[in-house]
C-alpha cells in the first residue's frame, strides 16, 4: 500500500479529488492522486477543532460541525476561506453526511427528543422529520435515501431525502456500524458478520462472524472494505480487508 503521512486529527473526511482534514488551527486539503512538492493548502482558519467533517465523494465540497455558544451546535463550510454559518441548532447535533447538495444531521433540540434534519450547502430555511423519543442514532448514511439503525428497537430505517417518509427495512436486527452503496442495498456490520440487505430479500451474509471488532464500512459498485482492530492490549492497530461484490464469500473472514 502506498502510505503518506498527514496531521489529521479526529476529523477528517474525502472528497472527490482531495483529502481535507483539521489542523493548527485551519483546514487544510492534500490531493488523493499525489502529495503536493509544495505540502498542503490551507482553506480557511477554523480556530477551533470541528466535531465532525463531511463530504460527498462525488462531489468537492464538504462541510462541518462545530460547538456553539451554551448547548447549541452549528453547521457550517468554508466560503472564499471565511467560515459561514449554515444552521444553528437549538440543541447538540450528534450526526452528519452530506448527500449531493444538501446536509442531514440528527440533533436533539430538547432533552426529551430528537429529530433528522436537511439543509442544503447553498444555505437556507432547514426541514425536519417529526421529533422521536428514545435514543438518537449516532451515524447517518445514504445516497438515494437516508439510513439509519435504531439501536434501542433494532431496527434499520430509511427515509426518503425529504424527510416525508419513513419505512423499516428490517427489524430485530442489528446494523452498527452501516454503509449503504449506490445499488440501494444496506451493509451492516453484526456479531455474525457483515451482511446485505435490499428491500426485495432475506439478508444476505458476506463476511462470517470476524474475530476482531469491525470499525468501520466502506461500499462502492464492485467491493466491500471493512476496518478491524486488531490491536489490543494497548497496541494502536488497524487491518483493512475487501471483498468482491455480487457473491457470497464466506471465506472472507479476517484472521
Amino acid at each position: 500500500p502506498l502510505t503518506r503521512a498527514m496531521h489529521l486529527g479526529f476529523t477528517a473526511t474525502v472528497s472527490r479529488k482531495n483529502y481535507v482534514y483539521w489542523s493548527e488551527g485551519a483546514l487544510w486539503s492534500e490531493p488523493r492522486s499525489a502529495a503536493k512538492p509544495s505540502g498542503a493548502t490551507k482553506l480557511g482558519a477554523v480556530p477551533e477543532q470541528p466535531q465532525r467533517l463531511v463530504a460527498d465523494i462525488s462531489g468537492d465540497q464538504f462541510a462541518f460541525v462545530m460547538h456553539g455558544d451554551g448547548a447549541r451546535d452549528t453547521i457550517a463550510k468554508l466560503e472564499n476561506q471565511r467560515l459561514k454559518t449554515l444552521y444553528t441548532s437549538p440543541g447538540s447535533i450528534d450526526a452528519l453526511t452530506m448527500i449531493g447538495d444538501a446536509l442531514y444531521f440528527v440533533e436533539r433540540p430538547s432533552r426529551s427528543s430528537w429529530r433528522v434534519g436537511r439543509v442544503k450547502l447553498a444555505g437556507g430555511e432547514a426541514i425536519y422529520s417529526s421529533d422521536k423519543t428514545g435514543r438518537w442514532p449516532a451515524l447517518l448514511r445514504g445516497v438515494e435515501a437516508l439510513i439509519y439503525y435504531d439501536g434501542a428497537a433494532r431496527d434499520v430505517l430509511s427515509v426518503s431525502l425529504d424527510l416525508r417518509q419513513e419505512r423499516v427495512l428490517t427489524k430485530d436486527f442489528i446494523c452498527s456500524p452501516l454503509s449503504v452503496g449506490a445499488n440501494a442495498k444496506v451493509y451492516c456490520s453484526t456479531m455474525e458478520g457483515i451482511f446485505e440487505l435490499s428491500a426485495s430479500a432475506k439478508p444476505r451474509q458476506l463476511v462470517p462472524a470476524p474475530r476482531r471488532l469491525i470499525t468501520n464500512l466502506a461500499v462502492n459498485s464492485q467491493y466491500l472494505s471493512f476496518i478491524t482492530d486488531v490491536g489490543g492490549q494497548g497496541r494502536d492497530r488497524l487491518a483493512l480487508y475487501t471483498v468482491p461484490l455480487g457473491t457470497s464469500r464466506t471465506d472472507a473472514a479476517p484472521p
